[in-house]
Parts: C-alpha cells; structure tokens; sequence
C-alpha cells in the first residue's frame, strides 16, 4: 500500500535531548513553528482560534504532558514528508495524551505519526483531512473513539495507518456522525475493540475504498439512515465484515470478507426493527463461522455475482465456492490462478479489472500487492485522472471521437451533459458539491468522486 511506510526523523532521536519549547496558552495570530525550536512541550491546553493558522515544520516533536491537547477554532496544519515525518508523543511521565479537539476549526495532517493518544480526535464540524499518517491510539473507555467527528463539511482519511489494540473498551478506530462528504481510503485499520468505520447520523456521499480492516468487531458498520459506497476493501478476522442498519443505504462492490462470524449484517445486532439495506456485489464471503448474513423483517439484502463457502446466497449468479487465497495463513488473499472467482463477477461492471470479466473480490487476480484503485482496463475507451479530483476533470480516450458524456450524481440525476471531441479533454466540476458521481460515455460509465 503506497505511502503507509515512512521513516520517523533522525531529529526526533536527538531532540528529546534538548531544551523544550513551551507552548503558549492561545494563538491569536498566524504562525508557524519550526524545527530549530523543536521539541515543542504542551503543558497547558493550546488554543487556536477562529481565522489563526498555526502549521509545524517537517521534522518537529510535539510532547505532551498527561491528558493535555491542542483546542482548535482555527487551522491547525502538520506537514511533515515522507522521510521528515511530524512527531507528537507523551513527555516523560506521561501514557497518553488527547484528543485533539475542534469546533468548526480545519485539521491537516500529513506524514504525521501520533503515539499513545487515549482519544485521537474529537471533532464538531469543520474539516478534518489526514494522510500518509500513523496512528498508534491507547485503549481508553467506551465512547471514547479513536477519531470522532460529528457534523463536518468534509473527513478524508488516506493512505494512514490507524492502530491500537482490540482488548479495550467499545472503542470505534473512526467514527463519524452526521457528515456532510467522506473519503476514507487506501488505510490499514487494526486492532480496534469496537468497529472499524462506523458511519451513521444522516451522513452522505461517503466512500470507504480500498482499506485493509482486521481485528474490530464489524469492520463497516453504517446506520441511522446514512448512505455509504464501500468497494475493494479487504475485512479479515473481525466479528463481522459491513453492518447496515436503522434505516441505512450501503452499497457494498469488490469486497472481500474472510474468517468473521457472520460477513453480512442488515440490522443492529438483536436490536427489534433495525433494518437497514445492504446491496452488495462481486464480493467475496468465506469463512464464516456462523452465517453470512442474518435478517430482520425489515431488513433489505440485495446480492448478485457473490462467492460464498459457507451459505448458499440468494439473488443473481451467485456462487458457493472456496475462494483459493494465495496465502491464508498469512492473509494473502489474493486469488490463486484456479480461483472460482477470476471471470466471474458481474459481466456489465465497467471499472478496473484485467480478464474476461471482472473478478469477484477486492483483488483482480494477477494485480499487484496494492489494492487495484482509479484505473481503468484496457477495453474502456476511456479514463479519467484525478480522481478524487477538486476543480478539473480530465477524460482522455484511447481514439480521437467526437463523444456525448453526461456527469451523473449518486441518486441518478444528470448535472453535466457535454460534448466531448479531443484525446483528452478538461471538465471543470469546480460548481460540483463534494460527493461520489459518474461520468457516462455511451455504454460506459466510471465513477469519480468530486472533493
């Protein structure tokens, strides 16, 4: 998985052996803080207030006594590099510190390591974006999440690692209530005692893509009549692989769910009426030790092009097969070249897949170690880059046609027709809201998310 490694600075070591740099109590101007005064020492609770910036050079240390954290109205930016990462650990005497808390302030955090946060995050509104980040959380008490986000505008999580260890308290690694767009991808979450993502509150044009999630109790679970995208993720040896329930749409495509207690779950636990929907797709289910999925009378399951060893699956082209992993033990599961899986998932799907047919699963087969994200097979005869993008849409074709393309949103409607005549073309969605859309060009469609 690209960018999850990366080396903690030299600077660290040799820093914790000299002078600290208090932190004030408030910051009421703009400033930036850099190495050449690190470590820096938060014995107080710094405040950041509404309109101040304060960023932290590459390479610093924050240190933090017992309990202590930043309280963000402001911008709060840590921007480390990959060989210059940021730095915020407990000072000497301390085992644990946090959360970082903010109402309505914006956090930016990239190449950020954070050790022994009892809390990581606890956010109300504003905008929270975290990447090539990792986080290694102490066990607390339930409720107290490891990020917990509530009403933002926007929560993009990529390309981190987010860690801690499943003997503890109900303790969500990510949970996010009531947000108005969500990226979660490309992560490594493990070792969580309660979900992994767990999405509810009315949130909206969320995607969980392309993470690895092992060792929590479900590893999606979404409710209270949110709406999730989750594809090509990777849920090993949690109690259970995506949750939908209490009025909750989650659209689940090229999964794979091994070794849970039951893969599938439409509703909360033993809770009466709390049915959710549950469609899912081209995913792979096997393992399970007791079910692959249960249901409430007001449960809704849609399956089709699945692959399960445990249940016969109801729906379209469904398959009871074992899935032939390359390594279990080890949980490779990549599929083998005998793999029931290879060529059989939904003959229509129009993304990335390198056979026949798309395979079933999180993994084409013959991919490489990294999950397949945002590429497109050579029969498309087209592609689009960025994605996510934030102003400009690029669509490049294989030949030179005058083409019609419509921009599609999640619920079906049309936001964009446009005629589209050169190898490569640029589609300003700056007028977009944030969310999960599809451009559609003749029979084809991709899907791109919009930040």
């Amino acid at each position: 998985m690209k960018n999850l490694l990366f080396i903690i600075s030299t600077v660290f070591l040799s820093n914790l052996l000299t002078a600290q740099t208090i932190l004030p109590t408030s910051f009421d101007t703009d400033t930036f803080l850099t190495v050449a005064n690190s470590p820096y020492l938060v014995t107080n609770n710094p405040t950041i207030n509404s309109g101040v910036t304060v960023q932290f050079e590459k390479g610093c240390t924050i240190m933090f006594n017992q309990g202590k954290y930043f309280n963000v109205s402001g911008t709060l930016k840590l921007i480390g590099e990959e060989n210059d990462s940021i730095t915020l650990i407990t000072n000497s005497g301390a085992d644990s510190w946090g959360p970082i808390t903010t109402n309505s302030g914006t956090l930016i955090f990239n190449y950020t390591v954070l050790q022994n946060p009892r809390k990581i995050i606890a956010a109300s509104h504003g905008t929270i974006n975290i990447n090539n980040s990792r986080i290694s959380a102490v066990i607390g008490t339930i409720g107290e999440d490891g990020i917990a986000v509530h009403y933002a505008d926007s929560v993009i999580i990529t390309n981190s690692i987010l860690e801690s260890d499943e003997n503890g308290g109900k303790i969500d690694a990510i949970d996010a209530d009531g947000i108005n767009y969500g990226n979660i991808s490309n992560n490594i979450i493990r070792h969580w005692p309660d979900d992994g993502v767990d999405i509810g509150t009315s949130s909206h044009n969320v995607v969980i893509n392309n993470n690895i999630i092992t060792d929590t109790d479900f590893g999606i679970s979404v409710g209270e009549s949110s709406t999730v995208y989750a594809e090509r993720n990777v849920i090993y040896n949690c109690y259970g692989g995506i949750q939908s329930h209490d009025g909750a749409t989650t659209t689940a495509d090229h999964n794979t769910i091994y070794i849970s207690v039951r893969s599938l779950q439409p509703h909360h636990g033993t809770s009466s009426n709390s049915g959710g929907t549950l469609i899912v797709s081209n995913t792979i289910m096997n393992g399970a030790t007791y079910k692959d999925f249960t249901l409430q009378s007001n449960s809704t399951l849609t399956m089709s092009y699945c692959l399960s060893n445990t249940d016969t699956l109801p729906g379209t082209a469904n398959i009871f097969a074992t899935a032939l992993f390359v390594d279990t033990a080890n949980f490779d599961l990549h599929l083998t070249s005998n793999s029931p899986a290879i060529d059989a998932g939904d003959p229509n799907y129009s993304g990335s897949f390198s056979g026949l047919y798309t395979d079933i699963g999180a993994y084409e087969y013959d991919s490489v170690s990294s999950i397949i994200t945002n590429t497109t097979n050579n029969k498309n005869k087209f592609t689009v880059y960025p994605n996510p993008a934030t102003n400009n849409l690029h669509i490049m074709f294989n030949t030179k046609k005058q083409e019609n393309a419509e921009i599609i949103d999640i619920t079906g409607r049309t936001q964009k027709k446009l005629i589209i005549d050169n190898l490569i073309s640029n589609i300003d969605i700056s007028d977009l809201k944030s969310g999960i859309y599809f451009i559609k060009i003749g029979v084809e469609t991709i899907k791109f998310i919009k930040e």
